[in-house]
């Protein structure tokens, strides 16, 4: 069965809103950036650090799994289609989700969990600083 939709529909999508908190390639500087920033509905809310969560590089894209560290985050609002876009984007490539409070501001964060890590990817590296953005930053500088 699929959904059918019409432009009313496809309006309300846009207004309806959800809250994001990325570490990644979504925050500003990140590879997908570019891509949620031709969204009007696309608007930051609060930037800055949230404790209990590692970061790791796998290489292309980052991961954060729960832990004791802190990682660099920005946490926007999106409307709902662009929520849902995001998801379809996270899920494939094995993420999970989860509802946190970061700042007072219950968003959704996509994680692996340990044992996703330690099975299928053996070579990612822990980024001490818990700064995707600033460790692509690095990696270029080398």
């Amino acid at each position: 069965m699929s959904i059918k939709t019409n432009k009313k529909t496809e309006k309300l999508a846009h207004k309806i809103k959800k809250v994001i908190i990325t570490y990644g390639s979504l925050r500003k500087g990140g590879s997908n950036y570019e891509y949620c920033l031709k969204e009007k509905s696309f608007k930051c809310l609060w930037e800055g650090k949230i404790k209990g969560f590692d970061l790791y590089d796998l290489g292309s894209y980052p991961v954060v799994i729960k832990g004791n560290g802190e990682v660099v985050v920005e946490v926007f609002e999106v409307s709902e289609d662009l929520f849902n876009r995001i998801e379809r984007m996270e899920k494939s490539a094995g993420y999970k989700q989860k509802e946190i409070v970061a700042n007072k501001i219950k968003g959704t964060i996509w994680f692996f969990d340990d044992e996703r890590l330690k099975r299928y990817h053996t070579n990612a590296k822990k980024i001490e600083h818990g700064d995707y953005i600033k460790f692509t930053l690095e990696l270029k500088n080398k």
